[in-house]
């Protein structure tokens, strides 16, 4: 979206006049039906946010009358849901490459490991014993 006016300007060429109105009416349609996967991928493939200008700076939509807020809601949303499916590596991913400070900054946060028996689900306090459906213990188990 590179040359694409960042303003309510009148477009220079045919493909801004319809390009613009386009993505954002497309994207507005999918979030409309709960589809934040597709605005995400639209936003990161056609490069909607674009980057603060300093640091410290805000990100800003490349598309005129397209709310950054709301994208940060998408990308959050589709975050949320990539985790939720134990998809970690790819949430990271899209993280770490996102143009926004704020999203970029979840990658920041601290991070919390659950321990569990791998049997049961039971979470794991100290040293405890792991047991199957019948309740026998197999063996202790420690936090390492």
């Amino acid at each position: 979206l590179d040359g694409l006016p960042s303003s309510c300007a009148t477009p220079q060429n045919a493909m801004q006049y319809m390009l613009v109105p386009t993505i954002r009416k497309l994207l507005l349609q999918r979030a409309n039906a709960g589809d934040v996967q597709t605005c995400v991928v639209l936003c990161e493939v056609m490069d909607i946010i674009s980057p603060p200008a300093n640091a410290g700076g805000v990100a800003k939509s490349k598309l005129p009358n397209l709310n950054i807020e709301l994208i940060r809601e998408w990308y959050l949303s589709y975050i949320d849901l990539l985790q939720q499916m134990c998809l970690f590596e790819q949430a990271a991913s899209l993280i770490r490459n996102c143009n926004d400070p704020v999203i970029g900054a979840l990658n920041q946060q601290s991070t919390s490991f659950h321990e569990s028996c791998p049997l049961c689900g039971k979470p794991l306090m100290g040293a405890s014993a792991i047991q199957d459906n019948a309740g026998s213990n197999h063996r202790t188990a420690q936090r390492v």
